[in-house]
């Protein structure tokens, strides 16, 4: 496939295209399958710039349990679906016991000493409902658990990558843990050859057209499963002897100008960005390849510049750094797409090229 062509279809299967996007916030999560919420404010707007609502509206959407955040795959924040979460879980996680098992070794911790920490936890959460991080991990350690040197957000992490934690409302700006099967009411159940066969219809109709190599990377599944789920939905899919994707690989010209968070999946969504982001341009969305990834700046599919977002009480000013010279046209629409970003958090916006 054509690289036009290939970005064009992204960017309409990631709903990045003013036709495709989404009408709620439970239906553009549930579209990708899963977003990157890795930082929390970037994967609000990760939701907000696939649909037209606001960050208040969001932020609803998960006090009403429609969506979730929690570690559904490669140990990584991401929102998903509540429903799904378990059925995600099931299928992803088990892969990551062995070196979460030894990073609880490195911090002490023996698997008798996490098993009554576990229960610890679910006492304590059966009781209180819901705690931020700080005050959990204090319960913790008054309990008589090392929570030196980040053993006690290990413990944390661990015990939402198996599935008994994750994020319920905000208390302020700090996430609360909850208790994944009292926080998801009614969870679909699948088996794990429906559960491969609906992963890969999900990850190529909303991010196709991709390879078998960028599902790997995605889903941390490996390959024999990942070629299992993909034979599984291959009768919705179209495969261009390289590429699988949903549809007939036909897309309408992308938007102009794009405004995307950090982490979001129009980058963390491949294993190989090379069609939307030069390589020698890496190293500024990802400085050092240490996992941090920087908001992008996207211009006709692929990654022009780098922008940030600086908020005061009443007005919010968007930074934006081009890679080169933009014309005057571009820079009308990046004016527009900082306007979108403005009504996301209810301020209005003044955009400086830096």
């Amino acid at each position: 496939m054509k690289p036009a062509a290939l970005i064009a279809h992204r960017m309409q299967s990631l709903r990045l295209f003013d036709g495709a996007r989404s009408a709620t916030v439970l239906d553009a999560v549930a579209w990708i399958g899963a977003l990157q919420a890795q930082d929390y404010e970037s994967g609000l707007w990760a939701i907000g710039v696939r649909a037209k609502l606001s960050r208040a509206e969001v932020e609803q959407a998960i006090a009403r349990r429609e969506i979730v955040r929690t570690w559904p795959m490669r140990g990584t924040w991401h929102f998903i679906p509540a429903v799904d979460a378990k059925w995600m879980q099931d299928l992803l996680t088990a892969r990551l016991l062995p070196a979460i098992q030894k990073r609880s070794a490195d911090f002490g911790f023996d698997e008798a000493t996490v098993s009554r920490c576990r229960d610890l936890v679910i006492k304590t959460l059966q009781s209180e409902r819901s705690l931020t991080r700080e005050e959990l991990v204090k319960r913790i350690g008054r309990a008589g658990f090392s929570i030196e040197a980040q053993a006690g957000n290990h413990l944390l992490r661990r015990f939402g990558n198996d599935g008994l934690l994750c994020n319920g409302i905000m208390d302020g700006k700090e996430p609360t843990f909850v208790l994944r099967d009292e926080w998801v009411r009614k969870p679909v159940n699948l088996d794990r050859a429906a559960s491969l066969a609906e992963l890969a219809l999900r990850y190529f109709r909303s991010h196709g057209p991709a390879t078998l190599h960028d599902f790997v990377w995605w889903t941390g599944l490996t390959v024999r499963d990942a070629n299992i789920a993909i034979a599984s939905a291959s009768k919705a899919l179209t495969h261009d002897g390289e590429h699988w994707f949903a549809g007939d690989g036909h897309a309408p010209a992308v938007s102009t100008v794009e405004l995307l968070p950090a982490f979001d999946e129009h980058l963390l969504g491949y294993q190989d960005r090379r069609a939307v982001l030069d390589d020698d341009r890496a190293e500024s969305v990802c400085p050092g390849g240490n996992g941090v990834f920087w908001p992008t700046l996207v211009v006709k599919g692929r990654v022009a510049g780098l922008w940030k977002r600086k908020e005061a009480v009443k007005k919010m000013t968007v930074e934006v750094t081009p890679y080169a010279a933009l014309s005057q046209s571009i820079r009308r629409d990046i004016e527009m797409a900082a306007q979108r970003l403005g009504e996301f958090y209810g301020k209005p916006v003044t955009v400086a090229f830096t």
